[in-house]
Parts: C-alpha cells; sequence; structure tokens
C-alpha cells in the first residue's frame, strides 16, 4: 500500500490550449492563469488554485514547441481531439520509494525544472498510465515551494474527484489508499474516466 501520497493537480487535456483554457473558464465561472511552457515536453498550459496545495491545469501541446524525443505526458500524443478531465497527479516526499508500491508501468523518475520549480515526475515509457489512463501520475516537488503558492486564490475548491474504473477497487485499496486522499472517490464503472465537483464562486460545478 502506498503511504505518504497527496493529491496535487486535476489535468484537463485539450487539442489546443485557448479552447481548453475557455471550456474550463465557462464551466467553472473563473479566469485561469497566464500562460506556461514546457520546452522538454513541447506543451504549454493555464493553472487555477483549487487552494493551497492543489490546482488544476488545462495543458495542450504547443504548436511552437519542440517535438520530444519520447512520447509526452498524459498520452498527449494519442489522445483524441477534445477537451476531456483526462489524468490527476499526487505527490510524495519520497517518488523511488512511492514507486515501489506503485502499478506497473507508473513509470521512471526524471527530473524537470521551470523558472523556480524543480521537481521529479514518473513517466510511463509509452505516456499512458496504468488502469487505462487512471492511475494517477506521481511526482516529487523539489525546489521553488509549490506552484499553489502564486496562483490567486479564486475561491474554487475541490469537492470531490470520482475515479471511475471497472477495478477502481482494486486501484483504490490496493494501490492508492491513504487519508490525504479523502477527496478521492474509486467507482466501479464501466465508463472510465474522471468526474471533479468543484465548488465555485458561482456554486457548484463539473468536470469531467
Amino acid at each position: 500500500m502506498t503511504t505518504g501520497l497527496k493529491l496535487d493537480h486535476l489535468v484537463v487535456t485539450a487539442p489546443d490550449l485557448a479552447s481548453g483554457a475557455a471550456h474550463v473558464e465557462k464551466t467553472l465561472g473563473v479566469e485561469l492563469s497566464a500562460v506556461g511552457t514546457h520546452a522538454f515536453m513541447g506543451t504549454h498550459n493555464r493553472l487555477l488554485s483549487l487552494g493551497l496545495g492543489l490546482y488544476l491545469e488545462v495543458i495542450a501541446i504547443d504548436p511552437n514547441g519542440n517535438t520530444p524525443p519520447h512520447p509526452r505526458w498524459f498520452n498527449m500524443d494519442n489522445r483524441e481531439p477534445n477537451i476531456i478531465l483526462s489524468n490527476w497527479a499526487c505527490r510524495t516526499k519520497d517518488l523511488e520509494s512511492a514507486l515501489k508500491d506503485a502499478p506497473t508501468g507508473t513509470g521512471q523518475p526524471r527530473r524537470f525544472n521551470r523558472g523556480r520549480y524543480t521537481w521529479q515526475m514518473a513517466l510511463p515509457d509509452t505516456g499512458r498510465l496504468p488502469f487505462d489512463d487512471i492511475a494517477p501520475a506521481l511526482l516529487q516537488w523539489e525546489t521553488g515551494g509549490h506552484p499553489t503558492e502564486l496562483l490567486p486564490d479564486v475561491g474554487c475548491r475541490l469537492i470531490k474527484l470520482e475515479v471511475r474504473h471497472p477495478d477502481a477497487t482494486l486501484l483504490g485499496q490496493r494501490k492508492f489508499d491513504s487519508k490525504s486522499l479523502d477527496l478521492v472517490d474509486f467507482v466501479e464503472s464501466e465508463d472510465i474516466g474522471l468526474v471533479a465537483t468543484i465548488l465555485t464562486p458561482t456554486g457548484e460545478k463539473r468536470l469531467s
């Protein structure tokens, strides 16, 4: 059983950043952060604070970026051209130990940096995470603190994240059962996917 994991961020992938950001802003009624880029992955993103230590990321392939010699994170090279809450990520203080208990195929650690931040993240060889890409990505922040320390607080908070999969019980109880994941519900369902319920300044909204 993996312990010491904390829900770090939710990932909305989109065919392009503008449409992805517009969809999230319309759904939640709030504005996302400015654009950030990941030269090492050829992607760019915009963020939204869900409170200290938790955020939502809208990410897309950067048309002006480099094409990396390895698969992009979150299976972005192979996704359908739609806007979807596709992934979630958990942080740990000891990525090496967490990977020993993680599902096979969660990936190998790779170190990244952008601006003030450095972190390690486990990347699967194929870009696709276990359990039909519904298992969480694992990362470890190293220097620079956490992105939410600088993001504006616009009053959004995650109420619940549903992880839907036919083997959700196996994923939840045997691999990632932790009190720090009390906002996550593992739901056995033939409809594989994620559903986030978020409290916004104008009420509860859902992203999927």
